[in-house]
C-alpha cells in the first residue's frame, strides 16, 4: 500500500481541526496546517493553479499578518537549533483558525472534496465571521448561520464547542463524504 501527499496533507488537515475543535495543542495545530498548506500549495503551483490566499476576501495587510503569523510560530518550532525555548503563549488558537480555513479552501482545490471534517470547518468559520465571506455568498452564510446559531457573538472556546459537537455529531457519516481525488498528476 503506498500513501499520496493528497493523503498525507488530508490526514494533517483532519488531524488539525479536530485538536483545534477540542481546544488540544494550538501548537500541534500550527504544525500540521502548516506543513499540510506547504505540500497542498506546491502541488497547487506545479499544475498553475491559484492558492485561495491570493483571493482571500481580507485586505492585502491582513492577509499578511494571516499569513505571517502562521509561518512564525512553524519556525519557532523549527529553529531549536539556536532558540532552544518557545514561549507557549505565542501560539494561540485564534491566529490559527483562518489558516486551517485556507488550507482547507487549497485543499479542495487541489483535490475537488473536502473531507467531513474540512465540511465542518468551513461551515463553522463562514459563521463565525461573516464578514470574511466574498459577497454573493449570503445563502450559504445564512445556513451556516443556522447550524451554528449566533456564533460569532461567543468567546472562542465556545465557539470551539460548538464545532466539536458538530464534529462528533456527523463524524463516520458516509452521506457526508465527497469525492476527493487522491492519486496526483502533475498536468
Amino acid at each position: 500500500m503506498y500513501y499520496t501527499r493528497i493523503m498525507g496533507a488530508e490526514h494533517q488537515i483532519n488531524e488539525a481541526i479536530w485538536l483545534f475543535f477540542q481546544g488540544r495543542s494550538p501548537i500541534g495545530c500550527y504544525v500540521l496546517i502548516s506543513s499540510a498548506h506547504q505540500v497542498i500549495k506546491n502541488m497547487l503551483a506545479k499544475k498553475n493553479i491559484v492558492s485561495i490566499v491570493e483571493s482571500f476576501n481580507a485586505n492585502p495587510e491582513e492577509l499578511k499578518l494571516i499569513m505571517n503569523s502562521a509561518k512564525s510560530a512553524y519556525n519557532k518550532l523549527k529553529h531549536a537549533d539556536y532558540d532552544p525555548q518557545i514561549d507557549i503563549d505565542e501560539f494561540d488558537f485564534g491566529d490559527v483558525e483562518p489558516f486551517i480555513y485556507i488550507a482547507c479552501k487549497d485543499f479542495f482545490k487541489l483535490a475537488g472534496g473536502y473531507t467531513q471534517a474540512m465540511q465542518i470547518f468551513e461551515v463553522w468559520f463562514v459563521a463565525c465571521y461573516p464578514k470574511k465571506i466574498a459577497p454573493g455568498k449570503e445563502a450559504y452564510l445564512e445556513s451556516a448561520q443556522n447550524v451554528f446559531t449566533n456564533i460569532h457573538e461567543v468567546p472562542l472556546t465556545k465557539r470551539q464547542h460548538m464545532g466539536l459537537e458538530q464534529l462528533v455529531k456527523y463524524h463516520n457519516k458516509p452521506e457526508l463524504d465527497m469525492p476527493i481525488v487522491r492519486e496526483w498528476s502533475s498536468v
